[in-house]
Order: structure tokens, then sequence, then C-alpha cells
């Protein structure tokens, strides 16, 4: 309809029809290059390269993953002395407490020595008392000596006054008494000489057979120097120090406690030389030798690492030194992995944190092994064309 006011035609809308667009028109703008390159780069990232480093990544650890023995069933461990008294008696003396740092040598307790000094007094007033018996011994021997060589003079006498009196009577010179009596005073000499000397071979014979043996392969001067000795151990043996560097553990003692001999009172940590034990799996043993490095964390001091050597191999399992050891031989069995436990001697620094017995770590051994690549593999590569100037074939 016409707008006389307007002097034009105006058409309604309401009722006109609507004329569709070109169809090239509706379509969206093509991209632009770069963009299609920038997507043709990320579906080759994402398909080719991503799966390809994931490939090569996981490839890399498979390889290297039986190389490093990892276990947290590792302790740390030192010699423990159970320090105990050698003699019985009365504890005078403890300058020791719990959790003290003593050296060796610095005294851990005393006890009452007096009932020992009068015990070496008794040893050396008898070892004393030997010497002299065995010097009378020897003056008797030569007094018994010198009565044999005067029973042999007299004998000797007794023999020529008794030739003589009877060659007096045969000549009518002497009477026959006088031969009887010199004859009697023969035989009494020689009866004397036998006598002087068996009591001069009983002498000898508790001189050894000879008087100028040394006093000291005498049997009674060897029991007596014994005793002697042995009373000295003992007196000894009433101070009692520790027997290396460490830390006391316990102490159960207090001045006035009897001790007996062979109880222990007091435990000492050494802490001259503390290793390390981690006990593997049997599994895992199969490239773990001695000397590999290895790195040691403790539970205590998670920021700080410390290094180790693999030292030693136990002879057997845990379980074989088990009070009761299992019986596998006898009823139902299950199998269960048994462990190992391997020495780890570890590198100290002063300043290191202080490490004690008992403490937990998590050790990863280097074996220095590591997987060979699967033949197939090295198949496929030897067939790519590629890769054959790279001498993998």
């Amino acid at each position: 309809m016409a707008d006389p006011a307007l002097g034009e035609a105006t058409v309604d809308q309401t009722t006109a029809p609507v004329t569709p667009l070109p169809a090239a028109q509706a379509r969206p703008p093509a991209p632009a290059p770069r963009l299609r390159w920038a997507r043709a780069l990320l579906r080759f990232v994402l398909l080719v390269t991503v799966p390809v480093a994931g490939a090569l990544v996981a490839a890399h650890y498979w390889m290297i993953g039986g190389r490093f023995i990892e276990t947290d069933n590792a302790y740390v461990r030192a010699d423990k002395v159970a320090v105990s008294a050698e003699v019985s008696g009365r504890v005078v003396e403890v300058p020791v407490s719990s959790n003290q740092i003593v050296a060796a040598g610095d005294l851990l307790f005393r006890i009452d020595d007096q009932p020992y000094r009068i015990q070496l007094a008794q040893s050396e007033a008898k070892l004393s008392m030997v010497r002299t018996e065995i010097a009378v011994l020897r003056a008797k021997y030569w007094q018994a000596h010198e009565e044999v060589v005067l029973a042999e003079t007299r004998a000797a006498y007794f023999e020529r006054e008794y030739q003589r009196q009877t060659q007096l009577a045969e000549r009518n010179v002497a009477a026959a008494a006088k031969v009887d009596e010199a004859r009697h005073e023969w035989d009494v000499a020689l009866q004397t000489v036998t006598v002087k000397e068996r009591e001069l071979g009983e002498i000898s014979a508790r001189l050894g057979g000879n008087p100028d043996t040394p006093d000291e392969s005498f049997a009674r001067f060897i029991a007596a120097r014994t005793k002697r000795d042995q009373d000295i151990l003992n007196l000894n043996d009433t101070v009692i120090r520790a027997p290396a560097d460490g830390i006391i553990g316990r102490v159960d003692l207090r001045p006035g406690t009897i001790v007996d001999p062979g109880r222990p009172v007091i435990s000492l940590v050494e802490t001259a030389d503390l290793w390390l034990e981690a006990n593997l799996k049997e599994s895992q043993l199969t490239h773990v030798r001695v000397g590999q490095l290895a790195s040691v964390r403790v539970d205590a001091y998670p920021d700080h690492t410390w290094q180790a050597r693999v030292a030693s191999f136990s002879p057997a399992t845990g379980a074989e030194f088990a009070v009761l050891p299992s019986q596998n031989a006898t009823g139902n069995w299950v199998k269960v992995v048994q462990r190992v436990p391997v020495r780890l001697r570890i590198d100290r620094d002063p300043a290191d944190p202080p490490l004690r017995v008992g403490m937990s770590l998590l050790v990863s051994i280097d074996t220095g092994h590591e997987r060979p690549i699967p033949e197939i593999v090295l198949h496929i590569l030897a067939w790519l064309p590629s890769l054959e100037g790279l001498g993998l074939e």
C-alpha cells in the first residue's frame, strides 16, 4: 500500500514474502592457512609424538627397572654388650647412668674389694711359705749329701779296721773278740750308708731330682702361684670398666646391690662400628654383589642421604635363625618369600646426624644391571629402512 504522506509505497512486513540468501553466503568462512597448520601440528603431537615419547620413557624405565634394588625392611645395627660381673660381691660405686656416653676403659661400677684383698694376702703368704719350704729342702739335701759322704768314710775306716784285726788274728796277736767287734762296726757303717743314701734320695725326689731346679718348676710352687694369680685377677675384677666406646642403655644397679657372676646388670651399645642390615627378598638378590654402592635414607632424617656399600651376605635366611624355624615338610604348606639379611658398611661423616640402633631405613642398592633389549624389538628395528645405516641390523 502507498503512504500518501511519504509519497512512497510501503510493504507490509507481516505479509511480504522472505527472499532466501544465496548458498555461498550461508557457509562459515574458511580457516586461515596458519590455523590449519597449527591444528595439523597439534594432531601430530597428540597422535604420534606423545605416544612415541611415552613408549621411549616406558622402555627406559623397563630397561633400568632391575638395576636398583630397594627395600624399607632395613635397620641400623651395632654390637650390644651385656656387662656383668666376674666375681660376686656388694656394689659400692655406680658412677654411670642410663643413656650416658662412655669411652673404653671408663668405670661402670665397683664391687667391695676387701674380701678379695684378704684372699690375696693369704695367697701371697702361702707362696712365700712354699719358697721357704723349697729352700729348706735344698738345705736338707746338701746336709743329707754330707751325711752320706761321712757314712761312707766311716764305713771305709771300719772296713780297714776289720782287715787289720783279721790279719792280727791270723798271727795270734789279736783276740777273736776284736775281730768280731771290727766286723760289727763295719756292718753298722755299711747300713748307715744305705740309710743316709735313702734319706738323700727322698729329699732329691721332693726336689724333682735336681736340687738346683728353679722354684718355678716345682708343682707346689706352681699351685701356690696360680692361686695367688687367681686372687689378683679376682681383685682386679672388682672394678668393671667399659669394654668399648658406646652408650649406656639401661642400668639395673645401685650401691648396695649384691651381684652374681655372669648376671647382666648394664647394657652397652657400641658406637664405634655401626652397620646397616637390609632384609632383601630372595628374588631381589639375583644381581646384588659385595662392594656395590647404595643410597640410604633414614626415616628420622628424610632430607639427608647416606652412602653405603654392600659388605656381606648372611649364610641363611632369617627364618633359619629363628627359635622355632618353620617346618615346611609337615602339614599344609603355603609358600612365603624368604628374606636374607645383607650387611652394608655405611660411610659416616662427623657432620651427619646421629644414628640410633634400630632406626628404620630405606635402602636402594645400585646393581648396575640393565635388562637387554628384547629380540623382537631388535628385529623390528632391523626391518626399518631408515635405521639401516645406524648399525642396528
